[in-house]
């Protein structure tokens, strides 16, 4: 019975030859017992098995036995899915596998066994994996630096800040994605903040900024900004940029100018002193001159 309905389906000489033997990916049928009747060449290649291996093999003796569920969800009337390694038993190399299935019916209704489609999503995890190494290395730098990085899109929100924001502000890095930028300058510094925000994002190039930001704590301090527009297809969308904790230089320009203003504040007391010495000495002597015949 399996086998003349599986003449009826690749009867069609076109479906047979396109679809079967050059589909992109793996494709099998198997019967109402999970015995293999027919696949392409390429499910041989994924496996890295032979025709011969492959003949009447029997999928419920597979050694890596991941994938049957997916295989005997389909024999039970509904589409089966698996995602994952598998170590093929006709084969050598384990591969990191897509598994479609899907079950087949004759004219009369009736199952009468599957089919498979195999994917083989290997090269597309390793460079999944390997993005993700990159990333987690990006991170750790970007972690390992003084300064905190952040991007914003055009409308000043915050789509990415490193995690040196937590020793700056206070704040993790969830609690500031997402909000506006303007949303933590210190309300005397929004008109400053806002109007280069908005020249940035016209396209100027500017110079550091320094303005305060208040902490989680509700304390401020100042901060020093580098940024830049985000440029894609020659539309700016975004702004880029540094942010520098500026607090502990500007508590010692504050304190080297205390300094300074007391210095200047004695100065001022002993040159006027100096100058009432010798309004004195110039009294004295005229007095002295007043007695002397």
């Amino acid at each position: 019975m399996l086998n003349k309905d599986l003449e009826l389906i690749k009867a069609n000489e076109n479906f047979f030859e396109i679809i079967f033997k050059r589909f992109p990916s793996g494709l099998f049928f198997y019967d109402a017992n999970l015995i293999i009747v027919d696949w392409n060449e390429r499910l041989v290649q994924i496996l890295g098995s032979s025709n011969e291996k492959l003949r009447d093999f029997d999928l419920k003796s597979i050694k890596d036995r991941r994938i049957l569920p997916a295989l005997n969800k389909s024999l039970d009337g509904d589409e089966g899915y698996y995602e994952g390694p598998y170590l093929p038993t006709t084969g050598t190399v384990e591969n990191w596998v897509l598994l479609r299935t899907a079950p087949l019916y004759s004219k009369e209704g009736k199952l009468f066994g599957g089919i498979g489609i195999f994917e083989d999503l290997t090269a597309e995890k390793l460079e999944e994996v390997a993005a993700k190494e990159c990333e987690d290395r990006y991170r750790e730098t970007l972690g390992n630096l003084n300064d905190s990085i952040y991007i914003a899109d055009s409308e000043g929100t915050i789509k990415f800040i490193s995690t040196v924001i937590k020793t700056i502000t206070g704040f993790e890095e969830k609690e500031v994605v997402g909000k506006k930028i303007l949303s933590f300058v210190y309300p005397d510094d929004l008109p400053a903040v806002t109007e280069r925000l908005k020249k940035i994002l016209e396209g100027q190039k500017l110079g550091p900024l320094e303005f305060r930001i208040t902490k989680k704590d509700g304390g401020n301090i100042y901060i020093q900004t580098h940024s830049r527009p985000i440029l894609k297809d020659g539309k700016i969308v975004g702004i880029n940029g540094i942010i520098s904790d500026i607090s502990v230089r500007k508590q010692l320009e504050a304190e080297a100018k205390e300094r300074s203003e007391s210095f200047e504040n004695l100065n001022r007391i002993m040159v006027n002193r100096e100058l009432k010495m010798i309004e004195l000495k110039e009294e004295l002597e005229e007095m002295k001159s007043q007695l002397i015949p």
